[in-house]
C-alpha cells in the first residue's frame, strides 16, 4: 500500500451522542492520535447531523485496542425510547 492510501481518512464513528465524542476525543488526545471531528456541533440544531470522527487509515491498529472495550451509545435515540 502506498503512503497516499495510508494517509486516507476513514470514518471511525458517527453518532449524535456528545458524551461518546468527548470520551473518544479525550482518549485520542491522551495517546497523541490525530483525528478530525466533523459536524460536532450540528447535533444541537433543529435539523441534526451526526458527528463523525475520522482518523488516518494508518492509525487504525493503534486505535482499535483503545476503543475496543468502550461501551458507547452510538445513537442515544431509538423508536422504543420511553416505551415499556
Amino acid at each position: 500500500m502506498n503512503d497516499k492510501n495510508q494517509d486516507e481518512l476513514i470514518e471511525l464513528i458517527n453518532t449524535f451522542n456528545q458524551g461518546d465524542i468527548a470520551i473518544i476525543k479525550s482518549i485520542f488526545d491522551a495517546n497523541d492520535i490525530e483525528y478530525y471531528c466533523y459536524d460536532e456541533h450540528y447535533s444541537t440544531f433543529k435539523v441534526a447531523l451526526p458527528s463523525r470522527i475520522m482518523i488516518r487509515k494508518s492509525d487504525i491498529k493503534k486505535v482499535e485496542p483503545l476503543i475496543k472495550k468502550l461501551d458507547l451509545n452510538f445513537c442515544p435515540l431509538s423508536r422504543n425510547y420511553g416505551k415499556k
